[in-house]
């Protein structure tokens, strides 16, 4: 479904054509963009936040990718470039996932979560159903 911008906009805001190839269901509607509160904890915000934060960490808009070996729910990569290694991990399952992060991401800061765009904990080893983070070595 495309992205409603404008609730009550003809194709939700999407587009002002009299007919789109891809139809923007009217539930979603309410879902738009201008209906969600300016609330730290509206996806809207959620999402600014966490573009604001990628555009701060080189590793995430211009690094290399690699793809770690992981149990089959989790989905981890690292992002790297100059002297910033940025930890993406992602448990795609129902249930509480066991995975050790890489060696050098040991007490590593986990600087984004599926909740918080501002997040500051530690990286752990159980990882949550359906969640992910990104995580640096330490030095967020």
């Amino acid at each position: 479904t495309p992205l409603p911008w404008a609730a009550s906009e003809p194709q939700a805001g999407f587009s002002s054509a009299n007919q789109t190839w891809l139809k923007v269901d009217p539930a979603h509607a309410e879902r738009a963009i201008d209906r969600q509160p300016r609330a730290p904890a509206s996806m809207v915000e959620y999402t600014r936040a966490l573009l604001a934060l990628r555009s701060t960490l080189p590793a995430l808009v211009s690094g290399d990718s690699e793809l770690l070996d992981t149990p089959e729910s989790i989905l981890a990569f690292l992002r790297r470039t100059g002297g910033q290694d940025v930890l993406c991990a992602f448990n795609l399952s129902e249930e509480d996932v066991e995975w050790q992060p890489p060696a050098a991401f040991a007490g590593g800061v986990i600087i984004a979560n599926e909740g918080s765009a501002s997040h500051s904990s530690l990286l752990t080893t159980t990882f949550a159903p359906r969640s992910g983070c990104w995580a640096t070595k330490g030095e967020a």
